[in-house]
């Protein structure tokens, strides 16, 4: 089965194009904003570090959770 990661799919600059509609570069410009909003996010709803809620998410990184965004 293929890996549909961040770190996989990075390297290949076609495929990455082809599955998000933007190049690498983009994607790293949206990178800071997506986690400041992220993280913002997080912590209004109450999610710090020391509430922990429920089943863990599956995306490890914040490239995995934008990268599955787009």
């Amino acid at each position: 089965m293929a890996e549909y990661s961040y770190n996989a799919i990075k390297g290949k600059a076609k495929t990455f194009r082809a599955m998000t509609g933007i190049d690498l570069g983009e994607f790293n410009k949206l990178l800071p904003y997506f986690h400041r909003a992220y993280t913002a996010q997080l912590i209004v709803d109450g999610h710090d570090s020391e509430t922990k809620r429920g089943r863990p998410g599956n995306l490890a990184t914040i490239e995995d959770k934008l990268f599955s965004i787009i």
